[in-house]
């Protein structure tokens, strides 16, 4: 009876011993099971998160190959509407058009004015037009000398006469007048005041007595022997004068005076009539 059940307890705890060593296993195996479902678990995780990587990047670069196309686009709109602008003004510059919608190829084109040519000039003396009015007669000289006369006392005006003829139609762009004195008798500047030279027109030929008179257009007033006049009233008394086509520019040089000194001593100033000179840029 011992026997018997000594042995049903060997066999029983064999039993169980086996249950254990198989439940062992069976848990082993379990979770061997577990942490390879866990291991694909990630894998799939891991290939789902690649898959949403490659998808976005797939999805930027279709955006960016899609701003490409859309800039190259423009920019071929772009070329083709300058293309179109620059063929039309082509055909704008080769043809006109005409109302009736001939095209006119034989009309010229209109060609745009320059500047107009410039041209200087010394004006000519008329020297037989020249000369002094000594108090009340006229003297025909190659030198005038503005002043009195010295011993008679007698008032005297130069006349200068120039030959403008040949500028008809002439538009004066600048002008000068140089007087250069060949003597200066006594003190005329003291005596008399400023020289006073004064444009006049007696017409062609010979002045007269008459003519020391005159009116006219003051172009300036000089205490000194040697001068020069540029100024505005020259320019256009002589673009005046040449208009009028009387043909000369004419001009007296005298002191204002009520009467001479009458100190019998010459007060006067002495110009050859080469000293005296007129020169004029214009056009025409």
């Amino acid at each position: 009876m011992n026997k018997d059940k000594k042995f049903l307890i060997v066999l029983v705890s064999a039993v169980i011993l086996l249950f254990c060593v198989s439940m062992l296993f069976s848990g082993c195996s379990r979770r061997a099971r577990i942490a390879e479902a866990l291991r694909d678990k990630e894998s799939e995780n891991v290939e789902e998160e690649n898959i949403d990587e490659s998808a976005d990047t797939e999805e930027i670069i279709e955006e960016e190959d899609i701003d490409e196309d859309e800039e190259a686009g423009t920019e071929d709109d772009a070329a083709v509407e300058e293309d179109v602008n620059e063929g039309g003004s082509d055909v704008d510059a080769e043809e006109e058009i005409t109302d009736d919608g001939v095209v006119d190829d034989d009309e010229e084109e209109v060609e745009q004015p320059g500047e107009p040519e410039q041209f200087t000039a010394d004006i000519p003396l008329v020297v037989s037009e020249c000369g002094n009015v000594i108090d009340d007669t006229a003297h025909f000289d190659p030198v005038i000398y503005p002043g009195d006369s010295g011993e008679q006392d007698l008032e005297v005006r130069g006349f200068i006469s120039f030959d403008i003829s040949g500028l008809a139609g002439a538009t004066v762009m600048e002008s000068k007048i140089s007087a250069t004195a060949d003597a200066v008798f006594g003190k005329p500047f003291v005596t008399y005041g400023p020289l006073i030279v004064k444009a006049v027109y007696w017409g062609l030929g010979a002045f007269s007595p008459a003519d020391r008179d005159l009116d006219g257009v003051e172009l300036g007033n000089y205490s000194k022997k040697n001068f020069g006049i540029q100024n505005r009233n020259l320019k256009e008394d002589l673009q005046r004068a040449i208009d009028s086509g009387g043909g000369r520019y004419q001009l007296i040089f005298y002191f204002e005076m009520n009467e001479t000194d009458g100190d019998s001593q010459a007060d006067n100033i002495t110009y050859y009539l080469e000293d005296i000179s007129l020169n004029i840029t214009y056009t025409q």
